[in-house]
């Protein structure tokens, strides 16, 4: 079982998001098996390869990871097996975007008891095929959107991603 994600390009892999698809806020630790692959890619020619659960691209912390004000998360996603994988993690709490049980769903720093802020509509994620995924902060409102659809929306106040103090 495995997970391609992507765009990837270039070794150290520089790490995008909040927006700007050249916005770097340095560059990544391949870890475990992961590696660049061509079998799958959207555009590059090559792509992030994950197997397992201790496959990932490790960055330092940074400001520009603490998603607070409006921001938008996107990447491209080749998925072949239906299992659990974090597609973004910081710290030992519970801030995260994760496919989940076939769903992509976002913790935020204030989720509590493992519920979830907002998570997809059933049946979204298909296997097999590169879909591209962005999760969307605008004021008060989250948005999922896979292939331009949006599939989760909830509005609530006072959410981060990534705002916590820990490290891991």
């Amino acid at each position: 079982d495995s997970t391609r994600v992507g765009p990837i390009r270039t070794t150290p892999l520089p790490i995008s998001s909040v927006s700007a698809p050249n916005y770097s806020v340095g560059t990544a630790a391949l870890t475990g098996g992961a590696a660049l692959s061509s079998a799958q890619s959207k555009f590059g020619g090559s792509s992030l390869f994950v197997t397992g659960a201790n496959d990932y691209a490790l960055v330092q912390d940074s400001a520009a990871l603490k998603f607070t004000g409006d921001f938008t998360i996107e990447y491209f996603a080749y998925l072949n097996a239906s299992s659990n994988g974090m597609v973004y993690a910081k710290g030992p709490t519970t801030s995260r975007i994760q496919v989940y049980q076939g769903n992509l769903v976002v913790y935020s720093d204030q989720s509590v008891s493992g519920t979830p802020l907002v998570s997809s509509s059933a049946g979204k994620i298909i296997l097999n095929q590169m879909q591209h995924h962005a999760i969307v902060k605008q004021g008060n409102v989250w948005t999922i959107y896979i292939d331009g659809q949006s599939v989760g929306t909830v509005t609530s106040a006072g959410q981060t991603l990534g705002n916590n103090t820990n490290s891991a």
